[in-house]
């Protein structure tokens, strides 16, 4: 009777163990994601939804132990889709040979001679990281990542480009504007069914010069054509276009040092590139057809792995702050479909070959600005510079997006700006020369600020991305330049504080260029990273982010079900 009772609790308590943890579990993090990527869905549909992010949270920890594996993967916005609506909905099947191109524009570039060992472009050739949402628009993005890197390489000034100019003005919908395309492209549909960056570039060449994506939105449909907006980046002649296919590994890093961001065609139909978080991605898996248009924008080492640096279209919480680190001298010769690296990365690849036109002039940041706080009024100053006519002062006051500004008037070679307020917290201020008029902040220009106080070197405000972790399990967390920018080369340093401690814990270590490793400990904990840099008169910036760790479904079942045989067990010998 002992024996059938004690079989009969077991039987229960490994049913309650099976089912109740790991409901309340996923349950809990399904809900953070909702919360954080904005779901709703309809009653019908949540169930669903959640078993698909249920699979995706078995599939994370199992990838993510395995020791083997050199990246890691992660929630992101994805993870309610299954792999079939993903590839549906954000990859275009290039038919290969309907990309290529005129003789005459698939010409090598061989002119480079010394290479640089590495190259990050990430913090001087590329805006923000853009979103191209739930429309078949990578082509755009793709193509407009080389363009604003031309920009910056040929003129020094970053500049966002409208994608949605792009889709509205080429999508064939007699009536509405758009631009008759030649009937040689064949196929080509354009709007968010997909094209060709070699047709941005034509495009842009011929018929329709690019404008801010401050004037003309992303919408992510393929819209109405919108004309008389002022044109800034026009390509001057088909020589401009740079083709190339089927290059070796250098050739590719030649093109990356000398024109800082080239446009590239990748297989990324597979659920590892869906759901790349971090580390040097190397899958099997990615070795179909050319099916997604990106840009490479560096090249690297982290340790004995070997790297490209590419910038996506999926916002900035999927991979590393939107990118990823490609693994690079890898050749895929054994596949069907390609025999140039990791995911194609050499197969098909575009770049401007000489200076494109811009209507826009060079703007610089005020290098010897300063400010002084008093009672009830901040004053800054600064010296005028050679070239300069207009001078311009921008703050804002906690909310990035409420940015206020003033033009500043100069004498005897010294810039003045007073203002009063009555309430001075969290006050940032920055300035500007400008050659003629042009208002830059317009055109999504990257802002540096001052703290009202301080005479601080200029840091990016950026947005700090939160991390979710399961305990036990292995991560890292980098901190890109978009997020923090020291340009004085300052040194940052870096602690973790739970319950008044402000020290780093034995679980987090830093490496001392931007990344934390660490495996997370066996408890439930939240913990606020604090990012620190002092400028050279010693005032300090924090910055702050959170890791939230949970406790794993079978850690939890283990101690759950330790506690209640302990119980039984007293119980029994009682």
């Amino acid at each position: 009777m002992k024996i059938s009772f004690l079989f009969i609790f077991f039987l229960i308590a490994a049913t309650i163990f099976a089912y109740l943890p790991e409901s309340k579990d996923h349950v809990e993090a399904f809900q953070i994601f909702k919360k954080k990527f904005n779901r709703n869905y309809h009653p019908l549909e949540e169930q669903h939804r959640l078993q698909i992010f249920k699979k995706k949270l078995e599939r994370i920890h199992e990838h993510n132990s395995n020791p083997k594996n050199t990246f890691k993967i992660g929630i992101n916005k994805f993870s309610d889709l299954s792999n079939e609506e993903y590839i549906a909905t954000y990859t275009t099947n290039y038919d290969h040979n309907q990309v290529k191109h005129k003789a005459n524009t698939i010409s090598k570039d061989n002119g480079f001679v010394t290479l640089p060992n590495s190259v990050d472009n990430r913090g001087t050739h590329c805006v923000e990281i853009k979103d191209q949402s739930s429309c078949g628009s990578c082509w755009t993005f793709g193509a407009n990542a080389f363009f604003e890197g031309a920009l910056y390489d040929n003129y020094g000034i970053l500049v966002e480009l409208s994608e949605q100019q792009t889709l509205s003005c080429t999508y064939k919908d007699p009536g509405d504007g758009y631009i008759s395309v030649p009937t040689s492209w064949g196929t080509y549909t354009g709007g968010c069914d997909g094209g060709s960056m070699y047709h941005v570039e034509e495009l842009n060449q011929k018929y329709l010069a690019s404008v801010s994506s401050k004037n003309y939105p992303y919408v992510a449909t393929d819209g109405t054509c919108m004309k008389g907006y002022d044109k800034i980046f026009r390509i001057n002649d088909d020589e401009e276009i740079g083709d190339v296919e089927g290059i070796s590994e250098t050739e590719l890093k030649q093109l990356i040092s000398r024109h800082g961001v080239v446009g590239i065609l990748i297989s990324a139909s597979n659920d590892d590139f869906m759901d790349y978080h971090s580390g040097v991605f190397n899958s099997q898996k990615c070795n179909g057809g050319l099916d997604h248009a990106v840009s490479l924008v560096g090249y690297g080492m982290d340790g004995d792995y070997a790297y490209w640096i590419l910038r996506n279209s999926y916002g900035n919480t999927w991979g590393v702050n939107g990118y990823m680190y490609l693994a690079r001298g890898i050749s895929q010769s054994g596949t069907s479909s390609f025999p140039y690296g990791m995911c194609g990365v050499r197969s098909s690849i575009y770049f401007l070959k000489n200076q494109p036109t811009t209507s826009l002039k060079k703007m610089e940041l005020i290098q010897n600005f300063k400010c002084e706080d008093q009672v009830g009024k901040w004053t800054c100053t600064f010296n005028e510079t050679s070239d300069a006519n207009l001078y311009k002062i921008y703050w804002h006051q906690s909310d990035i997006d409420n940015i206020s500004e003033d033009t500043v008037e100069c004498s005897d070679g010294v810039c003045e700006y007073t203002r009063t307020e009555d309430d001075l917290t969290g006050l940032q201020f920055a300035a500007r020369s400008f050659i003629d008029d042009d208002d830059f902040l317009q055109y999504g220009q990257r802002t540096y600020w001052y703290q009202i106080g301080t005479d601080l070197p200029p840091f990016y405000y950026g947005p700090l991305l939160d991390q979710i972790l399961e305990a036990e399990d292995e991560f890292e967390y980098t901190f890109g330049e978009d997020v923090f920018v020291d340009p004085e080369g300052q040194e940052l340093s870096y602690s973790a504080n739970q319950e008044d401690s402000d020290t780093l814990p034995d679980w987090l270590s830093y490496d001392g260029q931007r990344k934390f490793h660490g495996t997370a400990p066996d408890k439930n904990a939240t913990f606020v990273i604090q990012v620190k840099a002092k400028d050279p008169n010693d005032n300090e910036i924090v910055k702050e982010f959170t890791i939230e760790i949970q406790k794993s479904f079978g850690y939890r079942i283990a101690s759950c079900g330790l506690w209640i045989l302990l119980v039984f067990s007293m119980f029994v010998f009682w």
